[in-house]
């Protein structure tokens, strides 16, 4: 009981074994100022203590700490071999953080659940960020920066390994939303490697993403950006995305009033215009549709590279000077994920990838840009192709097109669900694609599943064009072995398929679709496909309605890869006549041994009675490279009308 304090205005008596060495004046006065126990240790003070070996976590409160609230600063004051910073006080999030860069050392920064301004943070060995959540636990980058929120380690770098973030939100400038003016291409998560020179620099490695969601960025949520070195490793491999969310809200800017255009000079063109809100390059980034100048030239759908007030310079090496009023519509060209050149087995596992539309829509603002691109990048070599790139139980919704593959081998995407899209995976050869569209090295596409995946009814589904795999006809003779299996079409409001489960470019061999199904109003699982072997691939249609005359040879298509095509089609009296029939038929093809004809061996259809509706098929052998005609003959017709339904699919 010696030691117990039971007068705190009276002198105590410290012994050798308390907290305080009996050294010295071992007799102090508690309420003393001379006290050493209420001395206020000054910033140097608390900092060296703070640093020692043995305490390698800084735990700050706001700009009143010995750091200023700063987290870099509390990274520089930490021992060789790094240690936490604990961010989490509310002070903290009041102090503008500025650029974070670990260097050398293993970081990890605690964050609570409030809103935290960076302009960026770079990723280095070991550096985990860990928040309270993504609900209210925010990143927000600031409106300083001009590249990215967070930054790889660069191409000169070494590669960066064991990255954890975890449980927070990423905001762009303009906080959660993307409108009305984020069309700048600021991206969140930009790793670029491009510029190394081989794959030991630049890239990230063995690291993992858990609970991000990402807002309001004009440019990509998650950009892996791989080089050209040949050869494995990738530039970036053994990534994993687990339960993250990426939210791309990408719509039309206002129409902008154009007044003239410039003659083009080095590739661009200069519209002159009222470019609201155009100051120091906001549009960057942004793909402008021109309409309505006199000279053709200067129409079209054009990337912006600088923008002011009263100025647009769009890529367009055609330009001609032109005064005119015209229009220049820009579009978002946001991805939530872009996987570009050599990268090497990224994983996604139950990660959702949104353009948030109303129920039902899809959006149209971006044209032809995926949500995902996986493919090659511009001038990048013939070795600079994602490989091993595997998606599991992810949702990716509301965009015309879903998932672009442009180059690539091992790609797996299963137990995907997916709304609102016209088309769910388009397969292309060397148009790149989305940000920054500018093309892309050709590369060849192979070994693609898609199994056990979900579509909702509005998947596939554009007046005929649709599709859940689609072939661009530029991927014709590229594309070795693509297999659409298990999926399920869940449609109970409505009694028809998707447009097409494969559809696209003449002749794509090698691609299978295998026992899918539909569920249609009849509440029921139907098998749409079953037994495996080549799929058709739809190549071309013809649809005419009111005709009265024959319609003489019309050229229909170039088939771009030679083999069997199918034929099938239907004519239809639609106004009844006095007298007459009618028929179609393949005018003109060439087979091996040259140009020929054929006509269906079913017969004419009578133009005497309305309704009189007469089908046929017809297979023959097609050359590449040699266009294939189509006609309706009408005999004797007289006061007769009727339509032709046409459609050409290769067989393989």
């Amino acid at each position: 009981m010696a030691n117990v304090v039971t007068d705190p205005t009276a002198d105590q008596s410290i012994v050798s074994y308390n907290l305080l060495a009996a050294t010295g004046n071992t007799t102090q006065s508690v309420g003393s100022a001379a006290a050493p126990w209420n001395a206020v240790l000054n910033q140097a003070q608390i900092a060296t203590s703070l640093a020692l070996p043995y305490n390698q976590t800084i735990v700050l409160s706001g700009s009143v700490d010995p750091y200023g609230g700063s987290i870099q600063m509390a990274i520089d004051s930490l021992q060789s071999g790094g240690g936490i910073v604990d961010a989490r006080a509310f002070g903290v999030s009041l102090v503008s953080q500025g650029s974070v860069d670990p260097g050398s050392q293993g970081v990890t920064i605690l964050l609570g659940p409030w809103t935290y301004i960076f302009t960026s943070i770079t990723l280095r060995n070991d550096l985990h960020i860990v928040g309270s959540g993504a609900q209210n636990c925010i990143i927000k980058v600031s409106s300083q920066t001009t590249t990215a929120l967070f930054l790889g380690p660069g191409s000169a770098g070494v590669n960066v390994t064991n990255c954890l973030f975890e449980g927070f939100s990423c905001y762009g400038p303009d906080g959660q939303s993307s409108m009305p003016l984020n069309y700048n291409s600021l991206h969140c998560f930009f790793l670029d490697a491009s510029a190394a020179s081989d794959t030991l620099h630049g890239g990230v490695w063995n690291s993992v993403w858990r609970g991000v969601a990402v807002f309001g960025f004009g440019g990509c949520d998650w950009y892996f950006k791989g080089g050209s070195a040949s050869g494995n490793p990738g530039f970036h491999q053994y990534n994993s995305l687990y339960d993250c969310t990426g939210w791309i809200n990408q719509g039309l800017i206002t129409a902008f009033s154009l007044s003239a255009a410039a003659n083009a000079s080095g590739g661009n063109t200069v519209y002159t215009g009222t470019i609201t809100g155009g100051g120091s390059n906001p549009f960057v980034g942004v793909t402008f549709a021109v309409t309505g100048f006199d000279n053709a030239a200067n129409s079209g759908t054009f990337l912006c590279v600088a923008s002011t007030a009263i100025t647009l310079t769009l890529v367009n090496p055609s330009g001609v000077s032109d005064t005119h009023s015209a229009t220049a519509t820009g579009t978002g060209s946001g991805q939530v994920l872009r996987l570009e050149g050599n990268n090497y087995q990224l994983s996604f596992f139950n990660v959702t990838i949104q353009s948030p539309t109303g129920n039902g829509s899809v959006d149209t603002s971006s044209g032809t840009n995926a949500l995902v691109y996986i493919g090659s990048g511009p001038g990048l070599s013939a070795y600079s192709f994602p490989y091993g790139m595997q998606f599991y139980g992810c949702n990716v919704n509301g965009r015309e097109i879903l998932i672009q593959i442009d180059g690539g081998q091992d790609i797996s995407i299963r137990k995907t669900h997916s709304e609102m899209a016209y088309i769910f995976c388009k397969v292309t050869y060397g148009l790149g694609g989305g940000w920054p569209n500018s093309g892309g090295t050709p590369i060849p596409t192979g070994g693609v599943v898609i199994a056990d995946c979900s579509f909702n009814g509005n998947v596939g589904i554009n007046s005929g064009n649709g599709a859940i795999l689609d072939i661009d006809s530029s991927a014709v003779g590229n594309v070795n072995g693509i297999w659409v299996n298990g999926c399920m079409f869940n449609a109970p409001h409505q009694s028809s398929p998707p447009d097409n489960w494969v559809a696209g470019g003449v002749g794509a061999p090698y691609v299978l679709s295998d026992h899918n199904w539909i569920v249609t109003n009849a509440g029921t699982a139907n098998a749409l496909m079953a037994g495996g072997g080549a799929c058709p691939v739809v190549v071309a249609t013809v649809h005419l309605t009111g005709n009265t005359e024959s319609t003489g040879s019309v050229p229909w298509f170039t088939p771009s890869i030679s083999g069997l095509y199918r034929f099938s089609g239907s004519v239809e009296t639609t106004v009844a006549g006095s007298s007459g029939t009618v028929t179609w038929g393949i005018a003109g093809y060439t087979n091996r041994h040259g140009s020929s004809s054929q006509n269906p061996a079913s017969g004419s259809a009578l133009l005497t009675s309305a309704g009189y509706e007469q089908s046929g098929t017809v297979t023959v052998y097609c050359t590449a490279g040699n266009t294939v005609s189509y006609e309706a003959t009408v005999t004797n017709g007289v006061g007769a009308q009727y339509a032709v339904d046409l459609i050409a699919e290769y067989l393989g």
